[in-house]
């Protein structure tokens, strides 16, 4: 028979899910976001690095533009790659 206290464990529980009401156990008022500021009141771009002068990230990168800048180099690679009776080949 199947009782209560015979109930296979269970290996993992839902995730509580932010900002669904108090009864959610994880919700109301804040939503674990703290009170006041930028990351409470919406999302920053993830490329703004909070900065009035200093340029961000993808300014500071060369403008890479034309054919094959980017590609790898061809030619050929000495690679000794191991021995056959302690000589190499």
């Amino acid at each position: 028979m199947l009782t209560l206290n015979s109930l296979p464990k269970i290996k993992y529980k839902n995730r509580k899910r932010l900002g669904r009401g108090y009864g959610s156990g994880k919700g109301g008022h804040t939503s674990s976001r703290g009170q006041k500021g930028q990351k409470v009141r919406g999302k920053i771009h993830p490329l703004f690095e909070g900065q009035k002068n200093k340029k961000s990230l993808i300014q500071r990168l060369p403008l890479l533009r034309g054919k094959g800048k980017l590609k790898p180099r061809k030619g050929k690679i000495d690679r000794r790659l191991g021995s056959k009776n302690g000589k190499m080949v």
